[in-house]
């Protein structure tokens, strides 16, 4: 093993730059893309998706997902330095733009993290548009959270 590094050393470092700048120019430029373009009710209509105008469209998507749903978990490496949960909220624009099968049910699972929720909402707000709504378990979880967040800064503290 030792072996084939020493003699592999300049392709595999070509190799890491190669997919550090893929990933890189993925997660700040596609990403933030794709979650200006996905609708404000994308987790609470079943029916409301990207639209599809052909095969190489479709595939893109699927392809584009796919990656990003393996740069999610690199994203959460300590190598960037990027806000917590930011890998998970990679994975989940990576997941609503595929198609497949219990995509939704997979993708409120996701949207049960706080910070997924407020970094997904913030690149909303921040590009000047309406926060996503949220499924009805979710909602109920933000309103928890809120509750929390004014009881600590009234110094309420239970």
């Amino acid at each position: 093993m030792i072996d084939f590094l020493k003699d592999n050393a300049w392709p595999l470092v070509l190799f890491f730059a190669v997919s550090t700048a893929i990933f890189s120019a993925l997660i700040f430029l596609a990403f933030p893309a794709v979650v200006r373009r996905l609708p404000e009710n994308f987790f609470v209509d079943d029916q409301a998706e990207l639209r599809n105008k052909s095969l190489f469209a479709l595939i893109g998507r699927n392809l584009l997902g796919g990656m990003m749903i393996i740069a999610g978990p690199i994203v959460m490496l300590p190598l960037f330095t990027l806000p917590p949960g930011s890998g998970l909220v990679v994975m989940v624009v990576g997941i609503g733009i595929m198609d497949f099968k219990g995509k939704r049910k997979v993708l409120r699972k996701f949207l049960r993290f706080a910070k997924v929720r407020k970094l997904l909402n913030w690149m909303r707000l921040r590009s000047g548009l309406k926060p996503f709504e949220l499924p009805e378990e979710c909602a109920r979880e933000q309103e928890k959270e809120n509750l929390v967040h004014q009881n600590k800064r009234n110094g309420n503290v239970a």
